[in-house]
């Protein structure tokens, strides 16, 4: 068992000092319902998902692929801006390395989302949506009242 655990201890610092684990980045933040919410990031994916709290949590995935990445709050509005590290013309390509943005904001938000390089996939919300993205897919879903899952139909 002992050598079992020497091992795994082994493995964890040597992916460590390869750089291959992923740094997380989360922020909370006070949101009251009909607030705003803008993300300016040149690279990531994004995933929005609504919930009926007075709150606003940002989870960023893989923080370490990004040059900066600021958060700012002010007057009703949370503001995220990430840009990616410059790796020359072959980085755009690596999609499988790109950041992944998980949102949550209260059910009535707006919404101001531009990323140049991945989806953008947002769930039931009531409030105005701008979204935008130079290198994915875009689902705005509808939430069925029978299964609380994404309609993509609807």
């Amino acid at each position: 068992m002992r050598k079992a655990h020497a091992c795994t201890a082994t493995v964890v610092v040597a992916l460590m000092a390869t750089g291959a684990v992923a740094e997380t980045e989360q922020r909370s933040f006070e949101a009251a319902a009909g607030g705003r919410f803008v993300l300016d990031a040149d690279w990531g994916k994004v995933e929005v998902e609504t919930w009926d709290r007075d709150a606003a949590d940002v989870v960023v995935e893989r923080a370490d692929e990004l040059e900066s990445l600021e958060f700012d709050e002010q007057e009703g509005t949370i503001t995220v801006r990430a840009r990616k590290k410059e790796r020359g013309i072959f980085g755009w390509f690596r999609s499988d390395d790109a950041p992944l943005f998980q949102i949550t904001v209260p059910r009535r938000f707006d919404l101001d989302l531009t990323t140049a390089g991945g989806k953008i996939d947002i769930a039931d919300i009531d409030g105005e949506v701008a979204a935008r993205t130079a290198g994915g897919s875009l689902a705005i879903g509808v939430e069925s009242a029978s299964s609380g899952r994404p309609n993509r139909n609807a």
